[in-house]
Protein backbone atom coordinates (compact mmCIF):
# COMPACT_ATOMS: atom_id res chain seq x y z
CA UNK A 1 0.00 0.00 0.00
CA UNK A 2 3.09 2.35 1.16
CA UNK A 3 4.64 1.68 -2.09
CA UNK A 4 1.45 2.12 -4.31
CA UNK A 5 0.53 5.37 -2.45
CA UNK A 6 4.01 6.79 -3.47
CA UNK A 7 4.14 5.97 -6.95
CA UNK A 8 1.19 7.87 -7.24
CA UNK A 9 2.74 10.87 -5.80
CA UNK A 10 5.41 10.32 -8.05
CA UNK A 11 3.10 10.32 -10.78
CA UNK A 12 1.20 12.81 -9.89
CA UNK A 13 4.48 15.18 -9.29
CA UNK A 14 5.35 14.58 -12.68
CA UNK A 15 2.27 15.35 -14.24
CA UNK A 16 2.47 18.97 -12.25
CA UNK A 17 5.64 19.95 -13.64
CA UNK A 18 5.31 18.58 -17.55
CA UNK A 19 1.36 19.04 -17.96
CA UNK A 20 -0.72 22.31 -17.85
CA UNK A 21 -1.19 23.47 -14.05
CA UNK A 22 -4.07 25.17 -13.25
CA UNK A 23 -6.26 26.04 -9.80
CA UNK A 24 -9.59 25.18 -9.27
CA UNK A 25 -11.84 26.04 -6.54
CA UNK A 26 -12.58 23.08 -3.83
CA UNK A 27 -14.04 25.08 -1.27
CA UNK A 28 -15.74 28.49 -1.08
CA UNK A 29 -16.35 30.08 2.12
CA UNK A 30 -15.81 33.60 2.78
CA UNK A 31 -13.90 34.88 4.87
CA UNK A 32 -15.33 38.55 5.44
CA UNK A 33 -13.43 40.74 7.74
CA UNK A 34 -14.89 39.20 10.48
CA UNK A 35 -12.64 36.37 10.13
CA UNK A 36 -8.69 36.66 9.71
CA UNK A 37 -6.59 34.86 7.28
CA UNK A 38 -4.42 32.97 10.51
CA UNK A 39 -5.28 29.78 8.86
CA UNK A 40 -3.75 25.85 8.94
CA UNK A 41 -4.26 23.65 6.87
CA UNK A 42 -3.28 19.50 7.23
CA UNK A 43 -5.26 16.50 5.44
CA UNK A 44 -5.89 13.35 6.81
CA UNK A 45 -5.61 9.30 5.32
CA UNK A 46 -8.64 8.91 4.53
CA UNK A 47 -10.10 12.19 1.96
CA UNK A 48 -10.63 14.82 4.21
CA UNK A 49 -9.00 18.04 5.27
CA UNK A 50 -8.63 20.31 8.65
CA UNK A 51 -8.42 24.14 8.44
CA UNK A 52 -8.23 26.15 11.37
CA UNK A 53 -9.15 30.12 10.75
CA UNK A 54 -9.29 32.63 13.19
CA UNK A 55 -11.71 35.21 14.38
CA UNK A 56 -11.36 38.79 13.76
CA UNK A 57 -13.90 40.65 15.86
CA UNK A 58 -13.29 43.06 18.73
CA UNK A 59 -13.34 40.95 22.41
CA UNK A 60 -12.34 37.69 20.07
CA UNK A 61 -9.51 38.47 18.31
CA UNK A 62 -7.28 35.43 17.40
CA UNK A 63 -10.01 33.13 18.82
CA UNK A 64 -9.71 29.57 16.74
CA UNK A 65 -12.08 27.03 15.38
CA UNK A 66 -11.31 24.15 13.14
CA UNK A 67 -13.57 22.81 10.46
CA UNK A 68 -13.23 19.39 8.57
CA UNK A 69 -13.78 19.34 4.36
CA UNK A 70 -14.92 16.67 2.35
CA UNK A 71 -12.49 17.05 -0.34
CA UNK A 72 -14.81 15.18 -2.84
CA UNK A 73 -17.34 16.93 -2.44
CA UNK A 74 -16.07 20.27 -0.85
CA UNK A 75 -18.27 20.68 2.07
CA UNK A 76 -17.04 22.21 5.01
CA UNK A 77 -18.56 21.29 8.66
CA UNK A 78 -17.08 23.68 11.82
CA UNK A 79 -16.48 20.86 14.27
CA UNK A 80 -14.06 22.49 17.18
CA UNK A 81 -13.84 25.95 18.64
CA UNK A 82 -17.05 27.75 20.40
CA UNK A 83 -15.25 31.08 19.27
CA UNK A 84 -14.43 32.50 22.55
CA UNK A 85 -10.99 33.75 23.52
CA UNK A 86 -9.59 30.72 25.63
CA UNK A 87 -7.16 27.83 25.88
CA UNK A 88 -9.77 25.56 27.78
CA UNK A 89 -10.43 21.81 26.88
CA UNK A 90 -13.67 20.13 26.09
CA UNK A 91 -15.73 18.41 23.45
CA UNK A 92 -16.18 19.68 19.75
CA UNK A 93 -17.80 23.01 19.83
CA UNK A 94 -17.56 23.55 23.61
CA UNK A 95 -13.67 23.64 23.17
CA UNK A 96 -11.90 27.02 22.91
CA UNK A 97 -8.55 27.81 20.95
CA UNK A 98 -6.80 31.40 22.15
CA UNK A 99 -4.89 31.38 18.76
CA UNK A 100 -3.94 27.99 16.84
CA UNK A 101 -0.30 28.50 14.66
CA UNK A 102 -0.02 24.87 13.41
CA UNK A 103 -1.91 21.41 12.80
CA UNK A 104 -0.58 18.07 12.31
CA UNK A 105 -2.62 14.50 11.49
CA UNK A 106 -1.61 11.15 13.42
CA UNK A 107 -3.34 8.37 11.49
CA UNK A 108 -4.04 5.50 13.98
CA UNK A 109 -7.67 4.13 15.89
CA UNK A 110 -8.32 6.92 17.18
CA UNK A 111 -7.31 9.63 14.49
CA UNK A 112 -5.78 12.34 16.24
CA UNK A 113 -5.25 16.15 15.47
CA UNK A 114 -2.74 17.61 16.97
CA UNK A 115 -2.80 21.32 17.45
CA UNK A 116 -0.25 24.12 18.30
CA UNK A 117 -2.95 26.69 20.39
CA UNK A 118 -0.68 29.71 21.18
CA UNK A 119 1.87 28.60 23.72
CA UNK A 120 0.07 25.09 24.27
CA UNK A 121 0.08 21.69 22.23
CA UNK A 122 -3.31 20.07 22.20
CA UNK A 123 -4.64 16.80 21.16
CA UNK A 124 -8.12 15.98 19.28
CA UNK A 125 -9.89 12.47 19.64
CA UNK A 126 -11.42 12.67 16.31
CA UNK A 127 -13.35 9.82 17.09
CA UNK A 128 -14.85 12.08 20.24
CA UNK A 129 -13.99 15.26 19.58
CA UNK A 130 -12.29 15.53 22.78
CA UNK A 131 -9.79 18.05 23.01
CA UNK A 132 -7.00 17.50 25.52
CA UNK A 133 -3.86 20.07 26.65
CA UNK A 134 -0.97 17.90 26.67
CA UNK A 135 1.82 20.08 27.06
CA UNK A 136 2.72 23.90 27.52
CA UNK A 137 0.37 26.07 30.24
CA UNK A 138 -3.05 27.42 29.30
CA UNK A 139 -2.32 31.49 28.53
CA UNK A 140 1.53 31.41 29.90
CA UNK A 141 4.05 31.88 27.20
CA UNK A 142 6.81 31.49 28.55
CA UNK A 143 10.57 30.57 27.63
CA UNK A 144 11.30 27.30 26.36
CA UNK A 145 11.24 24.59 29.36
CA UNK A 146 11.43 21.05 29.45
CA UNK A 147 9.78 18.87 31.21
CA UNK A 148 6.45 16.74 30.63
CA UNK A 149 3.42 18.13 29.84
CA UNK A 150 2.46 21.13 31.27
CA UNK A 151 5.06 21.63 33.31
CA UNK A 152 6.73 22.15 30.08
CA UNK A 153 6.82 25.80 28.36
CA UNK A 154 6.74 27.09 24.92
CA UNK A 155 7.37 30.56 24.06
CA UNK A 156 4.96 30.01 20.96
CA UNK A 157 3.80 26.82 18.36
CA UNK A 158 5.03 27.83 15.07
CA UNK A 159 4.73 24.48 13.31
CA UNK A 160 4.74 20.66 14.00
CA UNK A 161 5.67 17.52 12.47
CA UNK A 162 5.45 13.96 13.23
CA UNK A 163 8.31 11.21 13.42
CA UNK A 164 7.25 8.35 13.68
CA UNK A 165 6.57 7.98 18.00
CA UNK A 166 7.96 11.95 18.00
CA UNK A 167 6.39 14.94 17.44
CA UNK A 168 9.15 18.18 16.44
CA UNK A 169 7.63 21.53 17.46
CA UNK A 170 9.28 24.44 16.30
CA UNK A 171 8.95 27.46 19.05
CA UNK A 172 10.16 30.70 18.67
CA UNK A 173 13.79 29.59 18.22
CA UNK A 174 13.91 26.29 18.60
CA UNK A 175 12.92 22.89 17.23
CA UNK A 176 11.58 20.82 20.60
CA UNK A 177 11.19 16.75 20.53
CA UNK A 178 8.74 15.50 22.01
CA UNK A 179 7.57 12.27 22.96
CA UNK A 180 4.13 11.34 21.51
CA UNK A 181 3.72 8.27 24.43
CA UNK A 182 4.45 10.65 27.68
CA UNK A 183 4.31 14.53 26.17
CA UNK A 184 7.96 15.02 27.37
CA UNK A 185 9.47 17.56 25.89
CA UNK A 186 13.54 17.41 25.44
CA UNK A 187 16.11 20.27 23.45
CA UNK A 188 16.70 18.82 19.57
CA UNK A 189 17.89 21.43 17.27
CA UNK A 190 18.27 25.05 18.13
CA UNK A 191 20.07 27.06 20.87
CA UNK A 192 18.21 29.18 23.70
CA UNK A 193 19.12 32.54 21.30
CA UNK A 194 17.57 33.27 18.29
CA UNK A 195 19.58 33.48 15.57
CA UNK A 196 20.87 32.16 11.83
CA UNK A 197 23.64 30.13 12.45
CA UNK A 198 24.09 26.94 10.80
CA UNK A 199 25.42 24.38 13.12
CA UNK A 200 24.65 20.96 14.80
CA UNK A 201 21.76 20.39 17.10
CA UNK A 202 21.54 22.79 19.59
CA UNK A 203 25.18 24.18 18.28
CA UNK A 204 22.63 25.97 15.57
CA UNK A 205 20.64 29.17 16.32
CA UNK A 206 17.26 29.39 14.13
CA UNK A 207 14.52 31.40 13.86
CA UNK A 208 11.68 29.00 12.96
CA UNK A 209 8.35 30.36 11.15
CA UNK A 210 6.99 27.02 9.75
CA UNK A 211 8.31 23.60 8.64
CA UNK A 212 7.78 20.00 7.16
CA UNK A 213 9.23 16.19 6.38
CA UNK A 214 10.46 14.70 3.69
CA UNK A 215 12.26 11.18 4.46
CA UNK A 216 14.58 12.28 6.91
CA UNK A 217 14.91 15.79 6.26
CA UNK A 218 13.18 18.25 7.88
CA UNK A 219 12.89 21.71 5.66
CA UNK A 220 12.82 25.07 8.03
CA UNK A 221 11.22 28.32 6.67
CA UNK A 222 13.17 30.54 8.94
CA UNK A 223 12.43 34.41 9.98
CA UNK A 224 15.98 35.34 8.63
CA UNK A 225 14.10 35.34 5.14
CA UNK A 226 16.27 31.49 4.11
CA UNK A 227 15.03 27.96 4.69
CA UNK A 228 17.01 25.53 5.97
CA UNK A 229 17.62 21.71 5.53
CA UNK A 230 17.90 19.82 8.60
CA UNK A 231 19.23 16.14 8.53
CA UNK A 232 17.37 13.80 11.71
CA UNK A 233 20.42 11.71 11.02
CA UNK A 234 23.30 13.70 12.20
CA UNK A 235 20.94 17.13 13.38
CA UNK A 236 22.77 19.04 11.13
CA UNK A 237 21.50 22.44 10.00
CA UNK A 238 22.37 24.06 6.45
CA UNK A 239 20.47 26.88 4.61
CA UNK A 240 19.89 26.02 1.30
CA UNK A 241 18.26 29.05 -0.41
CA UNK A 242 17.73 32.90 0.64
CA UNK A 243 20.28 34.86 1.30
CA UNK A 244 21.33 38.18 4.39
CA UNK A 245 19.80 40.72 3.11
CA UNK A 246 21.37 43.97 5.39
CA UNK A 247 19.00 47.06 6.11
CA UNK A 248 15.39 47.16 5.65
CA UNK A 249 14.93 46.26 1.87
CA UNK A 250 13.80 42.71 1.00
CA UNK A 251 12.62 41.69 -2.52
CA UNK A 252 11.46 38.22 -3.79
CA UNK A 253 13.49 36.63 -6.48
CA UNK A 254 13.80 33.65 -8.13
CA UNK A 255 17.37 32.20 -8.67
CA UNK A 256 19.10 29.13 -7.54
CA UNK A 257 20.07 28.52 -3.80
CA UNK A 258 21.31 31.75 -2.09
CA UNK A 259 20.68 33.76 -5.00
CA UNK A 260 16.93 33.27 -4.28
CA UNK A 261 15.50 35.69 -1.98
CA UNK A 262 12.30 35.16 -0.53
CA UNK A 263 10.14 37.39 1.70
CA UNK A 264 8.14 35.61 4.49
CA UNK A 265 5.87 36.91 6.84
CA UNK A 266 4.26 35.15 10.11
CA UNK A 267 1.45 32.91 8.32
CA UNK A 268 3.56 31.29 5.03
CA UNK A 269 2.95 27.85 4.89
CA UNK A 270 4.84 24.87 2.78
CA UNK A 271 4.74 21.22 1.55
CA UNK A 272 6.94 19.18 0.05
CA UNK A 273 5.44 16.46 -2.65
CA UNK A 274 6.54 13.55 -1.13
CA UNK A 275 9.34 13.27 -4.04
CA UNK A 276 11.33 16.23 -5.42
CA UNK A 277 9.72 19.49 -4.73
CA UNK A 278 8.83 21.83 -2.01
CA UNK A 279 5.63 24.02 -2.92
CA UNK A 280 5.33 27.46 -0.28
CA UNK A 281 3.29 30.41 0.27
CA UNK A 282 5.16 33.58 0.57
CA UNK A 283 2.76 36.97 0.75
CA UNK A 284 0.30 36.63 -2.55
CA UNK A 285 3.08 34.20 -4.25
CA UNK A 286 3.10 30.43 -4.58
CA UNK A 287 6.86 29.12 -5.33
CA UNK A 288 8.57 26.13 -5.87
CA UNK A 289 11.46 24.81 -4.39
CA UNK A 290 13.48 22.03 -6.82
CA UNK A 291 15.28 19.76 -3.66
CA UNK A 292 18.02 18.57 -6.29
CA UNK A 293 18.71 21.87 -7.75
CA UNK A 294 17.47 24.23 -5.41
CA UNK A 295 16.08 26.66 -8.38
CA UNK A 296 13.38 28.62 -6.63
CA UNK A 297 10.38 29.08 -9.17
CA UNK A 298 7.68 31.56 -8.39
CA UNK A 299 4.97 29.49 -9.86
CA UNK A 300 1.60 32.21 -8.96
CA UNK A 301 1.84 35.69 -8.27
CA UNK A 302 -1.06 37.60 -7.01
CA UNK A 303 0.80 40.67 -5.62
CA UNK A 304 -2.17 43.58 -5.23
CA UNK A 305 -4.94 41.46 -6.04
CA UNK A 306 -7.73 41.44 -3.14
CA UNK A 307 -9.53 38.33 -4.87
CA UNK A 308 -9.44 34.62 -5.62
CA UNK A 309 -9.69 33.30 -9.67
CA UNK A 310 -9.75 29.88 -10.56
CA UNK A 311 -7.93 29.60 -13.76
CA UNK A 312 -6.33 26.54 -16.06
CA UNK A 313 -3.56 29.63 -16.85
CA UNK A 314 -1.68 30.34 -13.80
CA UNK A 315 -0.97 33.65 -15.23
CA UNK A 316 -4.49 34.73 -14.67
CA UNK A 317 -5.31 32.60 -11.51
CA UNK A 318 -5.14 35.08 -8.36
CA UNK A 319 -5.38 33.69 -4.71
CA UNK A 320 -5.65 36.22 -1.80
CA UNK A 321 -3.75 35.41 1.51
CA UNK A 322 -2.70 32.08 1.18
CA UNK A 323 -1.66 30.82 4.60
CA UNK A 324 -2.53 26.93 4.67
CA UNK A 325 -0.91 24.37 2.01
CA UNK A 326 -0.95 20.54 2.03
CA UNK A 327 -0.05 18.20 -0.70
CA UNK A 328 -2.00 15.53 -1.25
CA UNK A 329 -2.39 12.74 -4.47
CA UNK A 330 -5.53 14.99 -5.36
CA UNK A 331 -3.62 18.02 -6.03
CA UNK A 332 -1.90 21.18 -4.15
CA UNK A 333 -4.49 22.18 -1.78
CA UNK A 334 -4.11 26.14 -0.60
CA UNK A 335 -6.18 27.41 2.04
CA UNK A 336 -6.84 31.54 1.21
CA UNK A 337 -8.90 34.19 3.17
CA UNK A 338 -11.52 33.11 0.33
CA UNK A 339 -12.05 29.15 0.57
CA UNK A 340 -9.82 26.50 -0.49
CA UNK A 341 -8.44 26.25 -3.81
CA UNK A 342 -6.92 23.14 -5.77
CA UNK A 343 -3.64 23.62 -8.21
CA UNK A 344 -3.82 20.51 -10.50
Amino acid sequence: MKIVRLFTLMLFSFLMLNSCLQFDTLLTTARNYDETNQTCLVSSDDGYLYRSYAIRGATTLGASKIEKVNINTGVATTILGSGNLNVTDGIGLAAEFKQITALAFIPGSPQKLLVGDYCTLREVNLSTLQVTTKAGASGNCASDTNGTGTAARFTSVRGLVVSGTTLLVATSNQIKQVSLSTYTVSSYIGSSTAGDTDGVGTGASITPLNMTKLGNIIYLMDSAKKIKKISLNDLSVTTIVGQTISGTTYNSQDGVGTNATLLFSNMNALSSDNNNYLYFTESQKIRRLNLTTYQVTTILNSYGQDEDIDSTDLGLARIFRPSGLVFTNQGLFVSTLYGIRRLK
